[in-house]
């Protein structure tokens, strides 16, 4: 709670009391000092924890070994103290033996080794001894991915979202690292566009998909498998000396046969659940075409800074890592938004995608996709992923110039993740459902009893309150929203391109495109492939956000000292 007077008073209450129960000399005393000496160092009272840690470590050096997890959490705190304080060389030997010690009695892929690793790479990076940094970077990034991962197995999309918290700095750090460094070393970028691919593409959607199945045999399946991790969480949470090893086994042998079953017997679930590589995205383009991740960060130099920073990495056939781009501060690019979105107008839009008389440029274009060009030299197709505020633009859109937009120059894909590159080839090999539906040419204002479902069963309307909306499209400020005009064409020129590449594709128009027909879409059989929406578009704010508070993780960097030996 960050009170430390009460704190500090308490911890005083606790040695005085063990001093004179067990004695200095003991284990107690050593743990009693280490934690107030940690108070003094959240409190940046330095020359208080400096003695106070010293003095637990000689009481300790007498009393256990080495490999013992109290001495691990007082090498730990050492190196956290010799980092904070600048004296590097003794933070690296105090962090390195914290490490070596994590790893022996817990096992390298405990949560608490990976943040062992974590630590190294800031602290190297601070140093200037960058290819360290790059190692314990990349090596972090893996563990990272590998924990949450196996988090995404059996918790919620919540708890998924609060557990990834606990990583939130260092992934961070990893990009702000790249920024700097990826010239010289490369291979950092591979992590970085993992890692893209990983957040982006994977790790939610396998929440999801293992929360949300609504197959019963599938969802028993998928009980069974998170019954069996999380049993197999508890054996690896425990030191290697205490696990049971057999049962380890058993268990993890009965997990992978649960999921070769489940990815052998419902289409889907391969995906969901495996992880693509940068590799795979490069080797999924063919001539001619790059794949671009868009990535947003809080920015480190190591010490934490107040910008978010974008980058964007590219990928190319035939190249040996990834492309690690900087782009610009988020503040550059909210400087070019209307000050009041919620009012943007037609005025406003062309001014945003407009060209400047005084240099002849589009200030979006300059700042967002004018950095990338040197390297798009001769391609025609480039797949994106967008990030952060780049969700609410459109890239095609972007004058190159008064006469020429980036969609003339190029053909621009836009993806969740580039990481469908890689399973959508494969899709388009195994999946038969070939069916596409297509809304369009919608009557808005028809009222409930126009139209009355295939089903039988009449529609309710009263979900969608036009008041509420405030009509958006309607100047004169009634309740209509007005035909969206070339809605009609549009739907009957997609349903034609569809229809040319072989899918069966069906448009619901008019009187047919209700909301009562389209909730009723996959209710009665699979949902079709390709969904497409010719529609007006509108956001209700979520009552359930308004006054939520968001809670703040924090995961420190060292166990507590126990008062037991």
């Amino acid at each position: 709670m960050r009170q430390y007077d009460k704190a500090e008073s308490f911890y005083k209450a606790n040695i005085s009391i063990i001093e004179k129960t067990k004695g200095k000399n003991t284990v107690w005393y050593a743990g009693g000092i280490l934690n107030l000496a940690n108070t003094y160092l959240e409190m940046k009272d330095y020359g208080k924890a400096e003695p106070l840690l010293l003095e637990s470590k000689n009481i300790l050096d007498t009393l256990l070994q080495t490999d013992h997890p109290n001495y691990m959490s007082c090498m730990e705190i050492l190196g956290i103290f010799y980092f904070e304080t600048g004296k590097y060389e003794l933070s690296e030997t105090y962090l390195l033996k914290a490490k070596s010690i994590r790893g022996k009695i817990l096992g390298k892929e405990h949560l608490s080794y990976e943040m062992s690793l974590a630590d190294l790479s800031v602290l190297y990076w601070k140093m200037g001894r960058q290819a360290d940094a790059v190692a314990h970077f990349s090596e972090t990034a893996v563990r990272q991915r590998a924990h949450l991962s196996n988090a995404a197995r059996h918790f919620s999309e919540s708890e998924v979202v609060s557990y990834l918290s606990i990583f939130r700095s260092e992934i961070d750090q990893l990009f702000s690292f790249a920024t700097v460094h990826s010239a010289a070393f490369p291979l950092i970028a591979d992590a970085c566009y993992d890692n893209a691919l990983f957040h982006r593409g994977y790790l939610l959607n396998t929440a999801y998909l293992i929360r949300n199945s609504p197959e019963s045999e599938l969802a028993e399946k998928l009980n069974q498998l998170k019954s069996c991790r999380q049993l197999l969480s508890v054996e690896y949470s425990k030191p290697v000396s205490e696990q049971d090893h057999t049962r380890v086994l058993e268990l993890e042998e009965q997990t992978n046969a649960i999921e070769k079953d489940i990815n052998r017997s419902f289409a889907g679930y391969g995906d969901a659940i495996r992880q693509v590589s940068w590799q795979e995205v490069r080797s999924a383009l063919k001539p001619g075409e790059a794949a671009l991740e868009f990535i947003h960060f809080n920015y480190y130099t190591p010490d934490l800074t107040d910008s978010v920073m974008y980058a964007a990495l590219l990928l190319k056939p035939g190249m040996e890592h990834p492309l690690f781009i900087p782009l610009f501060e988020e503040k550059q690019l909210r400087a070019l938004f209307p000050t009041s979105e919620a009012s943007l107008n037609s005025d406003q839009v062309n001014e945003l995608y407009g060209i400047d008389p005084s240099v002849g440029k589009n200030a979006l274009y300059q700042l967002l996709w004018a950095p990338l060009e040197t390297y798009l030299s001769g391609l025609r197709r480039v797949y994106y992923s967008p990030g952060g505020l780049l969700h609410r633009l459109n890239l095609a859109a972007l004058p190159f110039d008064a006469q020429t937009i980036l969609s003339d120059r190029y053909e621009l894909v836009a993806l969740g993740s580039t990481r469908y590159l890689v399973l959508g080839n494969q899709r388009s090999n195994t999946d038969d459902n070939t069916t596409a539906l297509i809304y369009g040419d919608i009557q808005f204002n028809m009222d409930s009893t126009a139209y009355l479902p295939a089903t039988g069963a009449l529609g309710n309307r009263r979900g969608l309150s036009f008041n509420m909306l405030n009509a958006p499209d309607d100047p004169d400020g009634s309740d209509d929203w007005e035909y969206l005009k070339w809605s009609a064409q549009e739907v009957e020129n997609v349903q034609m391109a569809l229809n040319k590449a072989g899918m069966n594709a069906e448009v619901r128009k008019g009187w047919q495109a209700t909301e009562e027909s389209f909730k009723q879409i996959g209710q009665n059989g699979p949902s079709p492939h390709i969904l497409h929406l010719s529609t007006h578009g509108f956001f209700f704010n979520d009552p359930r956000l308004a006054d939520a508070t968001r809670k703040r993780w924090r995961l420190s960097l060292f166990s507590k000292f126990p008062n037991t030996p």
